[in-house]
This record gives structure tokens, sequence and C-alpha cells, in this order.
């Protein structure tokens, strides 16, 4: 809850707008899978030689849910 006033009182009200109409679009299974795939690839970027692949992979991914593992 703190984090949705937070927001609301940092955001402009054209902002909110567009921000929730986007929200609209997306399931909470998506976003959250989407943040999971993130999360995984920002753990595995530290230990990499190429973390921006691993971050590419990921938004792959995202747009291609067939293609998980």
């Amino acid at each position: 809850e703190f984090r949705r006033v937070l927001f609301r009182s940092n955001t402009s009200a054209e902002n909110r707008n567009k921000i929730e109409e986007l929200t609209e679009q997306f399931s909470k299974e998506r976003l959250i899978r989407a943040i999971d795939l993130l999360c995984a690839a920002s753990a595995q970027a530290r230990y990499s030689g190429f973390p921006r692949t691993l971050y590419e992979m990921a938004l792959v991914k995202m747009c291609e849910p067939e293609m998980e593992e």
C-alpha cells in the first residue's frame, strides 16, 4: 500500500492515466513472469562476461512464452 501511495504522489495525473491504460494490456501472471525473468538475468549477469546477452535473452523470452525452458 505504501508503494501505491508513493507512486501516486510522485506521478502526474497524465502519466497515471497512461500507466493505467498499459496495465490493462497485461495480466498479473505475465508481469510476474517478466519480473522473474529479469531477476534471473540480473543474478546471472553479475558473473557473466556477456551480461547484455543475458538481458536480451530475457526480453526475447518475455515476448515469446513458448521459448521457456
